[in-house]
């Protein structure tokens, strides 16, 4: 009786498990429906009026007063601030789903990340910072997705610039030492409490102090260049002295990573 009672509970038990994992699939199935509708219905109509935007801004439709000038510039900020929200959206989904390939190729870290700097250098001049890059005499090159790895990169240095307060500096500092490749971003910005910093790569987690600095921002960047870097083979991490005193954050790979 007892091994009769024990081969239905079994049976039960796989046809839950058969249910759940169908249901899962459900799931990642409508996940996948909603990045597509969101990428095309969406992303698509944002696109084509930020061309129209930057037609008017341009001057190409005729010279606009400068009240209605600046009016468009408004808009346009807009339309740009919602893009860049939706393709994080759109770029963390698809980290969940495992939509995306890995092409690793040798990638140079030193023009990886100086191609990373050119991007944020008016933000930097806006704010009067100064940039170190200290960077070793020799190439550091990786097998790497270079892409993937210049996103994280760029996060990083975006990071430090948003958060950094006037007049301050942004250190980065590539090492190539027993075995592994460090990357770290420095900044003199608003820092991080000891409480929150086990929690600073959390999806969608933000201190107070950065909502008060940055208003606005989702709270996903941080998370994406954890997920990308952990795919990549690497680790990934931070340090602050508190709140007013800067953070580093910085990721490591050995130099040989695995195929």
């Amino acid at each position: 009786m007892n091994l009769v009672k024990q081969w239905k509970n079994c049976r039960g038990s796989q046809n839950k498990l058969r249910i759940a994992l169908n249901k899962l699939k459900v799931l990642d199935h409508l996940k996948s429906e909603f990045i597509s509708v969101i990428s095309h219905q969406i992303r698509t109509p944002l696109s084509s009026e930020r061309w129209a935007l930057e037609m008017l801004l341009a001057g190409d439709l005729g010279k606009l007063p400068q009240e209605a000038r600046d009016f468009v510039k408004i808009v346009y900020q807009n339309n740009l601030r919602l893009i860049k929200i939706l393709e994080t959206m759109i770029e963390s989904l698809i980290l969940e789903t495992k939509g995306f390939v890995v092409k690793k190729e040798k990638v140079d870290l030193i023009e990886l990340i100086k191609q990373s700097q050119e991007k944020f250098a008016k933000m930097m001049q806006e704010k009067n910072l100064t940039f170190d890059f200290q960077k070793p005499t020799e190439k550091v090159v990786l097998k790497t997705d270079g892409s993937k790895l210049q996103r994280v990169i760029e996060i990083l240095i975006s990071n430090a610039v948003q958060y950094s307060f006037k007049n301050g500096k942004i250190i980065v500092g590539l090492e190539k030492k027993n075995g592994k490749v460090r990357f770290l971003v420095t900044d003199t910005g608003i820092g991080i409490s000891r409480a929150d910093l086990p929690k600073i790569f959390t999806k969608f987690f933000r201190t107070q102090n950065a909502r008060r600095y940055v208003p606005g921002s989702l709270g996903l960047d941080l998370h994406i260049a954890k997920s990308y870097i952990e795919v990549l083979g690497g680790e990934i991490g931070m340090k602050s002295g508190g709140e007013g005193e800067g953070s580093t954050f910085f990721f490591t790979f050995p130099t040989k990573v695995r195929e």
